[in-house]
């Protein structure tokens, strides 16, 4: 997640400015909650780290359909979004 998140801002940066700040903010919001959220869960008993798991997930389906969607309407360049999907 940390590598998405370093790839992801970098990538981003380089969007034209109301891409960046619509999909690519929204997309670097999501990605940071996750990070956030799976730092979080080291420190939880195994029932309370599967239950939060699970309260990430749907960020983790967000992330992939803005990813998706940033290369559909081309905001993300097709070898960007490749390595981007590999992180996912």
């Amino acid at each position: 997640m940390y590598d998405l998140t370093c790839l992801w801002y970098k990538t981003a940066k380089g969007f034209p400015k109301l891409d960046r700040y619509t999909i690519g903010k929204q997309v670097f919001s999501l990605v940071m909650e996750l990070l956030v959220g799976i730092t979080k869960v080291e420190y939880l008993t195994p029932y309370q780290k599967r239950e939060r798991l699970t309260m990430l997930s749907p960020s983790l389906d967000s992330i992939k359909i803005l990813v998706r969607l940033a290369h559909s309407l081309d905001v993300l360049p097709e070898q960007q979004y490749i390595n981007i999907q590999e992180e996912l």
